[in-house]
């Protein structure tokens, strides 16, 4: 058996095809250890397949099944299907709840780091405050150099222009629903629903970003 997995902090239906991709790689590379011979005229053995997707992110999804064929064939049985089980935040128990515990405080805290400095802070404040509240603790506790090294790595350039772009463009939709006069607390839920942030992050992007001056409608 061949089990996939894919955390995604962000949702995206093109996900299913990816995983597809690593069933198909996993397979033949199983297939060609075994010497199989796929031209023959007795059918090979492949592997049994079970693919998850770990989401992460703040967005309602309601499906607990992504389906290649629904989302792409509308169910045509002609087309072809693959399946993988969406573990999300309603999914509760074991070592998956934890990492995802692990990661709504990952995102909290990481985009509010420029400097080294900061960096290695955040790095810091996500592990203790996840040992605190009982994530990945014996892991995180273990092989604590191991994963403070890792997550400096994702501040790679491309992941910080990332980060970097994606707070410019909460702080221009606050800057601009505040120049059409939106109430603070609908300012909230909509940069909570559009982002996908926890409330606390998305309050704390509010209180940076209080200054009146800043509310300009071309921040867009």
């Amino acid at each position: 058996m061949i089990v996939l997995a894919e955390a995604q902090s962000t949702w995206s239906v093109n996900i299913i095809f990816r995983l597809a991709d690593y069933y198909f790689d996993s397979a033949m590379s199983y297939l060609k250890i075994r010497k199989a011979d796929l031209h023959s005229f007795v059918k090979v053995d492949v592997p049994d397949v079970e693919a998850f997707v770990i989401y992460t992110g703040r967005k309602n999804i309601e499906k607990d099944v992504l389906s290649l064929n629904q989302e792409f064939f509308g169910g045509d049985p002609d087309k072809p299907e693959f399946k993988a089980r969406i573990l999300h935040e309603q999914y509760k128990g074991g070592i998956i709840e934890e990492y995802m515990g692990f990661c709504h405080i990952w995102d909290e805290i990481v985009l509010k780091a420029n400097t080294p400095e900061e960096k290695q802070e955040a790095v810091t404040e996500t592990i203790e405050r996840c040992i605190n509240k009982g994530y990945l603790v014996r892991y995180l506790e273990e092989h604590r150099p191991e994963v403070e090294k890792i997550m400096m790595t994702m501040y790679s350039p491309e992941y910080v222009k990332m980060a970097a772009e994606r707070t410019e463009r909460i702080r221009a939709s606050i800057s601009t629903l505040r120049f059409l006069n939106m109430p603070e607390d609908q300012i909230k839920d909509a940069i909570i629903r559009q982002y996908d942030l926890t409330p606390t992050y998305a309050q704390n992007f509010l209180d940076d970003d209080s200054d009146p001056e800043d509310s300009r409608p071309w921040a867009l």
